[in-house]
């Protein structure tokens, strides 16, 4: 997937038109993500992105998993929350939420 070329830093830049540009990119959403007033957004991952995030969990790497796709995924705001401990870790937590899939089901005939 392309990268967004609207990449504004701050999360005071990120204006409606930002968003409006972003939504009109990534039709699958945009979601904004807030720690303490520290605000980022994000895109759904695609699979290529998720398969590499996935090398790193396979390595006993999930903290570098949760870098990794944070960073693939990530549209602007502020930066802190990729690069400060404080922000990144109850960030990481509630990135989850954007890794949750459709349940399958499988019966046997």
């Amino acid at each position: 997937m392309k990268t967004s070329k609207v990449r504004p830093v701050g999360s005071s830049n990120v204006t409606p038109e930002v968003i409006a540009a972003w939504k009109a990119e990534y039709p699958k959403g945009i979601w904004e993500l807030e720690v303490d007033g520290k605000k980022a957004y994000f895109r759904k991952p695609t699979r290529d992105e998720l398969k590499a995030a996935m090398v790193l969990m396979a390595k006993n790497d999930p903290i570098g998993m949760c870098e990794d796709i944070m960073a693939s995924t990530y549209l602007g705001g502020d930066e802190e929350i990729l690069s400060e401990d404080e922000y990144f870790f109850p960030a990481a937590t509630e990135y989850q939420a954007l890794l949750e899939m459709k349940q399958a089901e499988i019966k046997k005939l």
